[in-house]
């Protein structure tokens, strides 16, 4: 009934099942958490236990690195002098961090915020067309969605 499919078909099976069965796993095995980690000390300093905690809450649950996951990628970041660590256990972005990962004079600082705002409205549109879909279940949030509206349309010029 279940016949193995031939390599030659499918490509490597470890690669399928890598990529199949966890995801997070091939964003592991090919750095993506260094560059995540960095990323999230970028806006503030953290304990390696707030990092996995931030980490969960950004995928809403569906990932919380172990320990024996981010404890020595920090050791090895703090190895590389990408990251430092302070009295109180807070890991922070190095200088030769901040200027290899996170340079000043990528594009003009009018960009940023633009391309924030894109992705903003993106999102909002996406937030929108769930509730769309959720029409039935939204009535206990009228109030909400109803100052929300208000909010939009004072940022439009468009108050009522």
């Amino acid at each position: 009934m279940f016949e193995r499919l031939d390599e030659k078909e499918t490509g490597s099976f470890e690669a399928r099942r890598m990529w199949s069965d966890d995801p997070s796993r091939a964003f592991r095995r090919y750095g993506g958490m260094k560059f995540y980690v960095l990323w999230l000390l970028r806006s503030k300093n953290m304990k390696g236990s707030e990092i996995i905690n931030e980490i969960e809450s950004q995928t809403l649950g569906w990932w919380r690195p172990s320990p024996g996951t981010i404890y020595p990628l920090l050791s090895n970041l703090e190895k590389e002098g990408l990251i430092q660590r302070d009295q109180v256990l807070r890991y922070s972005l190095t200088e030769k961090a901040k200027s290899e990962f996170f340079p000043k004079n990528q594009g003009s600082q009018d960009d940023i915020p633009k391309s924030t705002i894109a992705r903003t409205v993106k999102d909002l549109d996406a937030c929108v067309t769930l509730l769309e879909d959720e029409v039935d279940h939204i009535a206990g949030f009228r109030d909400q969605i109803i100052d929300v509206s208000r909010r939009l349309e004072r940022l439009l010029g468009r108050e009522q």
